[in-house]
């Protein structure tokens, strides 16, 4: 069954891609693309790009139904000749409230501000943005339950800029959605992320983190206080797959290092360290501090300690330095440590 859409002026300049993620924000990015790739959507009667750009007045039909993807539709169609449109993603962002999310970044489980706001921007270029992520904000779409996500907010903000100069064809065939974080946080790490806003930053970046020219600080309130004060773990690591999935140190895994530094201690027997790692597995610093008996505070998944009233997991990127693209030099991003590590 088809769905007819006519283009109002606020949606006037946005990428159709854009207009079908606003429609259905349950449906992954991927999926949609395909859909564009296969003639699913199609702009005043012809097979539409995902680059495409939109005018007041043009008929945009969607002819898969979302619930072919296990998705529902964010906007059910009115009963006339064509379906209502969601308002644009530059458009929401101006009218929503202070604190909100707009419907392209879909229903999450907190309403998270625009980029810049509690997602500051730590620095940008033509090249990179690095953001400082809060805790619980997950990085990517994992399942149908994660509906909001900081790629889809980021598209939110890269659709807020990518505004069409004037007298370019805006049926041309535009680069994609760009932005690619190029290394990992949990959901419950806070802190500094590195972005790539193009391939071939993506592809230096990727480069620099896999030959170890990228030098990573985090901030960690442990239980108890390790012996020595400083120190290196260097206990291979193996993922178990599951419905949580866990990082087991275990003979035959993949190599992994981690280095930690006593800072302080706290009058509730807990102790802040500065810890590096020169490897970057998953959960790795969480398995290997677990390991010593000192597990971060709050992780529930590997010995929750007490946690400081408001905080989820006590783990913070605080520090990044990294070879910027195209040889001019290096880039440093610090993310202010929060409550539970200035107060500890």
């Amino acid at each position: 069954m088809k769905k007819r859409y006519v283009i109002t002026e606020e949606w006037a300049g946005a990428r159709i891609d854009r207009l079908v993620r606003a429609l259905h924000p349950a449906t992954p990015f991927g999926v949609i693309q395909t859909l564009l790739r296969k003639g699913k959507v199609t702009l005043n009667g012809k097979k539409a790009r995902g680059g495409a750009r939109l005018a007041a007045g043009d008929i945009v039909e969607i002819r898969e139904r979302p619930e072919r993807a296990g998705t529902r539709p964010a906007v059910r169609p009115s009963s006339g000749r064509a379906a209502a449109l969601p308002r644009s993603p530059a458009e929401a962002i101006r009218t929503a409230p202070p604190g909100t999310r707009s419907a392209v970044a879909g229903t999450g489980r907190r309403e998270w501000g625009a980029i810049g706001a509690e997602i500051p921007i730590l620095y940008e270029d033509d090249d990179v943005l690095v953001i400082g992520k809060p805790g619980g904000l997950v990085v990517q779409p994992g399942n149908r339950k994660d509906l909001g996500s900081l790629l889809d907010l980021l598209e939110v903000y890269h659709a807020k800029q990518a505004v069409p100069k004037r007298g370019t064809d805006r049926d041309a065939d535009l680069p994609p959605f760009p932005y690619t974080p190029v290394h990992r946080l949990d959901r419950e790490t806070s802190g500094v992320l590195v972005i790539a806003k193009t391939r071939r930053a993506a592809r230096t970046l990727s480069d620099a983190f896999s030959t170890g020219r990228v030098e990573k600080r985090y901030l960690a309130l442990v239980e108890g206080t390790p012996s020595p004060g400083s120190g290196s773990i260097s206990l291979p690591l193996r993922v178990m797959k599951g419905r949580h999935s866990t990082a087991e140190p275990v003979a035959g895994g993949k190599r992994a290092e981690t280095r930690y530094l006593l800072l302080r201690t706290t009058s509730g027997g807990q102790s802040l360290l500065e810890v590096r790692i020169a490897t970057g597995r998953t959960h790795q610093i969480r398995a290997h501090l677990a390991s010593l008996g000192h597990p971060v505070a709050g992780d529930r998944r590997y010995g929750e300690g007490k946690r400081p009233p408001g905080t989820r997991l006590c783990l913070h990127a605080w520090k990044i330095t990294f070879p910027r693209p195209g040889g001019r030099g290096t880039v440093e991003a610090t993310a202010p440590p929060p409550p539970w590590a200035r107060d500890a």
